[in-house]
């Protein structure tokens, strides 16, 4: 009697490290993609960021060529006491 009892045993102990290792299974696959998710979003906003950060230096850019050298002269002037 005591060996079935050992047998039933092992056989939940088998079965509970299955769902177990089935549970880690789908938390690893939820956080990677949650990972890749983030990842991509993280992406976007970079890119996003970066091509404003371009609008604005090319906007300064032509501002500066549209004023001229004149006003490059007045402002190096101030400093120089």
């Amino acid at each position: 009697m005591s060996e079935s009892l050992d047998k039933l045993h092992n056989r939940i102990l088998s079965d509970a490290k299955l769902k177990a290792d089935e549970t880690i299974r789908e938390a690893q696959a939820k956080a990677d993609q949650i990972i890749a998710e983030a990842r991509q979003r993280a992406q976007k906003e970079a890119d996003e960021l970066l091509a404003k950060a371009k609008l604005e230096a090319e906007a300064v850019r032509r501002s500066i060529l549209s004023s001229g050298s004149g006003g490059g002269e007045e402002e190096h002037s101030q400093f120089k006491g």
